[in-house]
């Protein structure tokens, strides 16, 4: 029987300040390569909750500060004098980044941000870098940045790999769901909610678009409550106050609840009937996959990874 090399890598993630989907990805990876005998360090590039969340489960986290124009998040990251402040701060970071990888063999980075922050570092020093896409937009120049210092791309679904570009060829592997999922109910209380959706408060998610239709739902006679178990996204605040507004504009305040984030959800909130994930945009849709795990039937956007996901399964 042939045996699987060991070694040390880095686990580099390049949003610190939100725990999701992606981020139980890498809890999972990080717990599964300790138990098989690798030594793994968690790279971030500031404190924040997933620093917290990954300390307290006791994995190993190495901060590496980035400079503040390398912490600036959504649309407004992309443009203007904050892209080029980005842009200067880089090379530095990268110098930096490479002293604390120096010494591992191999580096798994998550998503574009992952390698922007990694690959010129792990590629002055020789060492292999795979890049783990959770989505890639089409035609962004930092999917084409991130294909060339990647030596091993990694898709989670054929939807996350569709927008790869060059010559990469990402070789599919679906996210695990955590079997800690399916011990439903163990733990928690119920808040009354009859749906319920994990998700961070970005357009991208469409929470919005669950309080619409819970207030059409109410409209109609049938007297739902909705929680949404995720957190607020450092730059997209705007959005997540306009979810809020609209569910006070649509007189649902008091039957749409944010909780913010819950570590297993389904476990704290058996009461539930049912789950939905309204996303715009989703390369996989982990949330969705660990609610049909824990056996709640699921409603989801026919849209990118959740197509796979869920297909007719929901």
């Amino acid at each position: 029987m042939c045996s699987v090399p060991r070694g040390r890598v880095a686990l580099v993630a390049g949003y610190p300040y939100a725990f999701g989907g992606a981020e139980r990805v890498l809890e999972l990876l990080a717990r599964e390569l300790l138990a098989r005998g690798w030594s793994v360090r968690v790279v971030l590039p500031d404190d924040g909750e997933v620093a917290r969340h990954l300390t307290t489960a006791g994995l190993p986290v190495d901060v590496v500060k980035a400079p503040r124009p390398l912490l600036v998040y959504g649309r407004r990251a992309a443009r203007g004098s904050r892209a080029v402040a980005a842009a200067v701060a880089l090379p530095l970071y990268w110098l930096r980044i490479r002293r604390r990888i120096h010494d591992v063999d191999l580096v798994h980075a998550f998503g574009q941000r992952g390698v922007l922050l990694v690959g010129p570092a792990a590629s002055s020093l020789g060492v292999p870098l795979v890049w783990h896409v959770g989505a890639a937009e089409p035609g962004r120049a930092v999917n084409r940045f991130a294909a060339t210092m990647a030596s091993a791309v990694v898709a989670v679904s054929s939807a996350a790999a569709e927008h790869v570009p060059g010559k990469a060829r990402p070789t599919i592997v679906a996210n695990a769901v955590d079997p800690a999922v399916f011990d439903v109910g163990a733990v928690g209380s119920d808040d009354g909610a009859d749906i319920i959706s994990a998700a961070r408060l970005t357009a991208e998610k469409g929470v919005d678009v669950l309080v619409r239709a819970v207030a059409l739902l109410r409209d109609r006679g049938h007297n739902v409550r909705a929680a949404v178990l995720g957190p607020r996204q450092p730059g997209h605040e705007a959005y997540a106050d306009h979810v809020a507004s609209l569910a006070t504009e649509l007189g649902v305040a008091d039957a749409v609840s944010f909780p913010g984030f819950v570590d297993q959800p389904f476990r704290h909130r058996a009461g539930a009937r049912v789950y939905v994930q309204p996303s715009r945009q989703e390369g996989f849709g982990l949330a969705a996959a660990e609610a049909m795990a824990s056996g709640l039937p699921v409603v989801a956007s026919g849209i990118g990874g959740l197509a796979e996901v869920v297909g007719d399964a929901g």
